[in-house]
C-alpha cells in the first residue's frame, strides 16, 4: 500500500529549472516510510502530478545548519517534463 510523503523538511538542489532537467530532492521524515506517493502541487494548491519513491527516513542535519547547509543526502530525483508550465510547485503539501 503506497501512503502520502509525510515530510519535516527539504530542499532542492537549485532554484529553478526549465524542462528536461532533473532536479534533485533532499527530503527528510521523522521516521522510516516505505512506498510512498510524494504529490507534486502547483502554486495554486491543486495536485499536478504524483511520484513514488521507495521509502522516506530520518535525516540528522549538518552542524551549524544555518551556516553550512542541511547536507542531507539526495532522497529522490525528478525529470521537469517538457510540457509542464512554467510557475511554482511544491514537493508535498503547500
Amino acid at each position: 500500500m503506497l501512503v502520502l510523503a509525510d515530510i519535516v523538511d527539504g530542499y532542492t538542489d537549485k532554484w529553478t529549472y526549465v524542462p528536461g532537467e532533473t532536479i534533485q530532492l533532499h527530503l527528510n521524515r521523522a521516521t522510516v516510510q516505505a512506498n510512498v506517493d510524494l504529490v507534486i502541487y502547483a502554486a495554486n494548491a491543486k495536485p499536478y502530478q504524483t511520484i513514488q519513491l521507495d521509502s522516506l527516513a530520518p535525516q540528522t542535519p549538518a552542524e551549524v545548519a544555518r551556516r553550512n547547509g542541511f547536507g542531507y543526502e539526495v532522497t529522490a530525483e525528478y525529470t521537469v517534463p517538457n510540457d509542464m508550465d512554467s510557475g511554482i510547485y511544491y514537493f508535498g503539501k503547500p
